[in-house]
């Protein structure tokens, strides 16, 4: 799923983003097209890949989490943040015991 030829198939089928540049730089729109250009462009300079890690879906939720209470219900950043960090800790502990 995450080679050149698997992501240029899964684009063809689903137009679901490639996980390589090289998958990208082989399919045709995202050098012909102005904004799949601009997309491609952006991920390219912007984007990073997730963290490795057996929780990432409690870390985007927290995060999200995180953001929505802060920027648009205005709650304090420190205890959101905190509050944060300790969902993520809490659910880490399961994978940290015992080493």
């Amino acid at each position: 799923m995450s080679g050149i030829e698997s992501g240029i198939r899964i684009w063809e089928l689903s137009k679901t983003f490639p996980s390589t540049y090289e998958a990208f730089d082989q399919i045709d729109i995202f050098r012909t097209d102005a904004n799949y250009s601009a997309l491609y462009d952006q991920l390219r300079q912007y984007g990073h890949p997730r963290p490795k890690t057996p929780v990432y879906p409690q870390v985007s939720t927290s995060f999200q989490q995180a953001l929505e209470g802060i920027a648009l219900s205005g709650q304090d950043t420190k205890e959101i943040l905190d509050q944060s960090v300790e969902r993520i800790n809490a659910k880490l502990e399961r994978y940290t015991r015992g080493k």
